[in-house]
C-alpha cells in the first residue's frame, strides 16, 4: 500500500481528530442527534477517497504512457506506426486504464465503480455508501500491482 500509505496515515489522524471532537468512541453506535457528525465523517472521508483515487489516476496514466513508450520502441515498424498515434494524455482515464488490462476484467469493473464514486465527489455530491478509505485503499493497491506485474 506504499502508493498510498501518506494518504493513510493522513486520513486516521483526520478521522481520530474528528472522533475526539465529536467526544464518541470510535465504535459508538450512531444516534440521532450525531447527523451533523456524520456528515462531516461522510464528508473527510470522500475527501480522502478522492485523493486516493487521484493519485490512483496519476500512476495509472504513468504506467499507460510507458506502455505507449515502450511500443512506440518495437522493432517493426508497423507496430511503431500503431503505437504513435496515440496520444495518452488526451485519453480519458478509463481509455487508459484499458491500455494495461481487458475492459472484461474485475479489476476493471472495480475501478469504473470506484471512478463513478470519484466523478460524483468531483462534481460535489456524496456518494450514497460513505466510502470506506482503508478498503478502497488496499483495493486500489492490489489492482496496482496486478497493473505492474507485481505478484
Amino acid at each position: 500500500m506504499t502508493a498510498f500509505t501518506q494518504i493513510i496515515e493522513a486520513y486516521e489522524i483526520a478521522a481520530d481528530a474528528i472522533r475526539d471532537s465529536i467526544g464518541r468512541p470510535a465504535h459508538h453506535e450512531e444516534s440521532p442527534s450525531s447527523d451533523g457528525s456524520h456528515h462531516l465523517s461522510n464528508i473527510a472521508d470522500s475527501a480522502y477517497f478522492f485523493m486516493l483515487f487521484a493519485r490512483f489516476e496519476h500512476l495509472v496514466t504513468e504506467m499507460a504512457v510507458a506502455h505507449v513508450d515502450k511500443g512506440r520502441r518495437r522493432a517493426d515498424p508497423a507496430d511503431r506506426r500503431v503505437w504513435s498515434v496515440l496520444d495518452v494524455r488526451k485519453m480519458d482515464f478509463l481509455r487508459r486504464l484499458a491500455l494495461l488490462t481487458d475492459k472484461g476484467s474485475p479489476d476493471y469493473a472495480t475501478v469504473r465503480e470506484l471512478y463513478e464514486d470519484r466523478n460524483a465527489i468531483a462534481h460535489g455530491r456524496l456518494i450514497e455508501t460513505k466510502p470506506n478509505v482503508k478498503v478502497v485503499a488496499a483495493k486500489l493497491s492490489g489492482i496496482l500491482s496486478r497493473l505492474e506485474g507485481t505478484p
